[in-house]
């Protein structure tokens, strides 16, 4: 063997070595609760460079790269191991961490103006940078009739609203890099939903004053995490909710409220009338290994919607799902859709390359059987 077949020979053998070192590990999986047995929803995976999240159906598909990845969902116990040892399950069951009532009464107004404080100090009231994944259903009497996935960059210029760091008008640049959409029909009620920012505006609203709500304290076993329970002091408050506070920090991973009110007021437009008569929001936090702060890493928003016209009575359930992963500020965003515009309206190239590196969030069987019979496809 002549000196040039010796370095070719090496240069074959290193690069061989370096693609096994960098070949991909699909794991494709149902996450279930290991006492009850259900899916559960809102799971996250993730290992140092990407991350998925289970559907309704418990189920995700991630690509990794990396020797190890977590498993984690607050109120059940964390799973941190080697990514090998998740490539043959199935099934992963999940141990349920469930919260009890406090016997020590907790001081409710020490308890919240820690935690209050907390929020000046510890979470994204400065410019940050993430990427994203939304996807929007709109049910009506039960049946889809609209999808759009969007993935994209995210810019914000502070997370919340505060007498210290007020939000400013232009508080958001989205760059949307993917789209993909299906409808079985274009015709739409002449009433607003959710735009880009109202959506944004509205995941970042977690506030439960003590001048508005009583609060009752749980903790769960290990007592890492306290559960405070927003419990509404007027009747006609119809919104209750929960902070689930991590008691080592008073920071607050998860944020929930709940508005239900079946026989709110109707409001009148045209030839109809519609009527918002139950939302929940569910938004979980990540820290920012980039900048130390907490910020939005998963929020959830479904409406229920009552129009009704001269003909008849629909029911609008509309489905919200927002995942985002922190990304370094030098990424350059530049705004390229109009933030003010209703989200199923939102148009863009479809490039399959965008959704076959990760899906982020599984379609459901539900989904598919849409796809299938949609009159209107954008990317499928």
């Amino acid at each position: 063997m002549n000196k040039t077949s010796t370095y070719i020979y090496i240069y074959v053998i290193i690069m061989l070595t370096n693609t096994k070192l960098a070949a991909q590990t699909n794991i494709n999986s149902i996450i279930l609760d290991s006492e009850t047995k259900n899916p559960i929803e809102l799971v996250t995976i993730n290992d140092k460079k990407d991350y998925a999240v289970t559907n309704k159906d418990g189920r995700f598909n991630f690509f990794t790269k990396q020797d190890s990845i977590t498993i984690r969902i607050i109120g059940y116990e964390t799973l941190y191991d080697v990514t090998s040892n998740f490539i043959s399950k199935d099934t992963i069951l999940l141990k349920p961490k469930p919260f009890m009532l406090k016997e020590v009464i907790i001081s409710s107004e020490n308890f919240f103006d820690k935690m209050a404080k907390k929020v000046l100090t510890d979470y994204a009231l400065l410019p940050h940078k993430e990427r994203f994944f939304l996807r929007a259903l709109l049910k009506r009497n039960n049946e889809i009739q609209k999808l759009i996935d969007i993935n994209g960059l995210l810019e914000r210029k502070t997370l919340y609203d505060t007498d210290k760091v007020p939000m400013p008008k232009k508080n958001y640049k989205v760059l949307i890099n993917g789209l993909r959409k299906a409808e079985i029909s274009s015709d739409e009620y002449d009433f607003e939903m959710y735009d880009l920012k109202g959506f944004l505006n509205f995941i970042a609203s977690n506030k439960m004053p003590p001048s508005e709500f009583d609060f009752e304290y749980k903790t769960n076993k290990d007592s890492t995490y306290t559960k405070v329970i927003a419990i509404p002091k007027s009747k006609n408050n119809k919104t209750k909710g929960y902070y689930i506070v991590d008691r080592k920090s008073y920071n607050f991973d998860e944020f929930y409220a709940n508005y239900s009110n079946p026989r709110a007021d109707y409001i009148e437009k045209k030839n109809l009338k519609y009527r918002l008569t139950d939302y929940t929001l569910t938004v979980t936090f990540q820290k920012n290994p980039l900048n130390g702060k907490k910020q939005i890493k998963q929020a959830k928003v479904e409406q229920k919607i009552e129009v009704a016209t001269n003909h008849s009575t629909d029911i609008l359930n509309m489905s919200y799902h927002f995942i985002a992963f922190p990304i370094p500020n030098s990424q350059e965003i530049k705004n390229n859709t109009k933030l003010s515009k209703n989200i199923f309206k939102i148009n863009g190239k479809y490039n399959p390359q965008n959704w076959n590196k990760q899906e982020t969030l599984l379609i459901t069987e539900e989904i598919q059987n849409f796809i299938k019979k949609a009159n209107y496809k954008f990317g499928f």
